[in-house]
């Protein structure tokens, strides 16, 4: 698999994990049940982040350090809203699912997007693992 099929298949998966927490939230699940659904998508995006970073890096990526400070924000995010539904109400609970997937599809609009389109000129040799 290439790094644009593998890159874009992590961001399948993270889009289901959001879309999973967005639906226990419109359900009412438990506080310790949202939790847990962000602390997966905290690790999952952890580990893509690792990996989507080490692509960029074998590729020389001219964006890398601005898509590094991109993670930090969107992982600060999810930190935050981590504690919004910890300590926070109801009605600011319920506004954390759409915090989320806004975070995540503003990152694929911009700095994947721009990645994407990067990995695409270099279809090849250079993309294959």
């Amino acid at each position: 698999m290439n790094g644009l099929a593998r890159n874009s298949e992590e961001h399948q998966q993270l889009l289901s994990f959001i879309d999973h927490y967005a639906l226990a939230v419109g359900q009412g699940n438990s506080r310790r049940e949202l939790i847990a659904l962000l602390k997966q998508v905290s690790d999952y995006e952890r580990v893509h982040r690792k990996e989507e970073e080490a692509l960029m890096e074998r590729l020389q990526y001219p964006g890398l350090a601005a898509h590094r400070q991109e993670h930090d924000r969107l992982m600060a995010r999810i930190a935050e809203l981590l504690l919004r539904v910890r300590n926070a109400d109801e009605p600011a609970v319920r506004e954390t699912e759409g915090l989320l997937k806004t975070s995540f599809m503003e990152h694929l609009a911009g700095p994947d997007a721009e990645f994407h389109l990067f990995l695409s000129q270099r279809r090849g040799g250079a993309l294959r693992d």
